[in-house]
């Protein structure tokens, strides 16, 4: 070991010979070497901590953990979550507002106030931080805006189809439908047919607490091909007598003029 080499007869003399052929030695050149590796073991001892042992008192354990928040302060304690006051500074420490209505929702979410108020009170109660609340927010805004987006995508394609079936006839349907479930205190959205029948056996009838007096009906396209279909089968159309086949050509023209345009009444919407 060429360290040994730095020593005077007597040091070599007094070095046990079990420590002079340690391998562990072999790495030293110099004495200095060994020395200086010495001098950086103290220090690191010197600022070591020692992991209290299971015979550790209740102070002896406090006093290591101390010195292991106070060595490395990005540390957070394990609280005693039946400490109240190391409950609170543990969440406040993760950032948990100390009240509901101190989450704020980006500007971008679009929520109907009472929904927000009713996620800031849950939030808070399951103490999500500001970040996991922008979070639920924001999937929560965008879980409605794709609900109501296809509820009107559905309530636009039942619209059409009703102006597909009633022509002409829609506009005096909807309002005679609406009466009927207003008379009734039901929501005609729901089943806007149904009410038009409903109000179709209504028609006329005073003693109902709507008005629901006759008026001139706006026939539908399905009405309209009926009334050709009846005339086409009636003797008129098929009659001997030119002029009363005539006039029966004629009613039939006219309603399919009639049946055209109630057909493509919503045909540019």
């Amino acid at each position: 070991m060429e360290w040994l080499n730095d020593l005077n007869d007597a040091a070599k003399e007094g070095l046990p010979e079990a420590l002079r052929d340690n391998p562990t030695f072999g790495k030293f050149k110099t004495v200095g070497d060994l020395a200086k590796s010495y001098a950086e073991i103290e220090s690191m001892q010197g600022r070591s901590l020692r992991i209290p042992g299971d015979e550790a008192t209740d102070e002896e354990r406090s006093a290591f953990n101390d010195k292991v928040l106070e060595r490395a302060p990005g540390l957070m304690a394990r609280p005693d979550f039946d400490d109240e006051e190391q409950t609170r500074a543990f969440y406040a420490a993760l950032g948990v507002p100390d009240a509901a209505d101190k989450y704020v929702a980006p500007e971008d979410v679009k929520v109907d106030d009472a929904i927000l108020a009713d996620l800031r009170q849950t939030s808070h109660e399951l103490k999500l931080t500001p970040s996991q609340f922008t979070m639920m927010a924001t999937k929560l805004a965008r879980e409605l805006n794709a609900g109501a987006e296809a509820q009107q995508a559905a309530s636009d394609a039942a619209e059409q189809a009703l102006k597909k079936e009633w022509g002409l006839a829609y506009d005096q349907k909807v309002k005679q439908a609406e009466r009927a479930a207003s008379e009734f205190g039901a929501d005609f959205n729901q089943n806007p047919k149904a009410w038009a029948k409903v109000a179709e056996a209504l028609s006329g009838k005073k003693e109902v607490g709507g008005d629901f007096t006759q008026e001139p009906s706006v026939p539908t396209p399905a009405e309209i091909e009926d009334k050709i279909a009846a005339i086409q089968k009636s003797e008129e159309y098929s009659s001997p007598v030119r002029n009363i086949r005539l006039r029966a050509g004629e009613r039939v023209a006219k309603l399919y003029g009639e049946l055209e345009k109630s057909k493509n009444a919503w045909a540019n919407q």
